[in-house]
């Protein structure tokens, strides 16, 4: 019953970290590595994998930091 919940915070939480990244240096390393991380999570949610998605949209909101 969690995968629903975790389908609706996926794209959230990806376009939270785009939003985030937009406003930083885009050649900055920590924004190439979120970037992939971003990219990651985006394929694992489109292919079901929701909390897989969800573990790296985080990293890659904590790498932003």
């Amino acid at each position: 019953m969690g995968g629903p919940a975790f389908a609706n915070q996926c794209p959230t939480l990806i376009k939270q970290a785009n939003d985030q990244m937009a406003g930083m240096d885009q050649n900055s390393e920590k924004v190439k590595k979120a970037k992939g991380l971003v990219a990651e999570a985006d394929r694992l949610h489109k292919a079901g994998n929701h909390s897989e998605s969800e573990a790296k949209v985080q990293e890659a909101l904590a790498g932003l930091k």
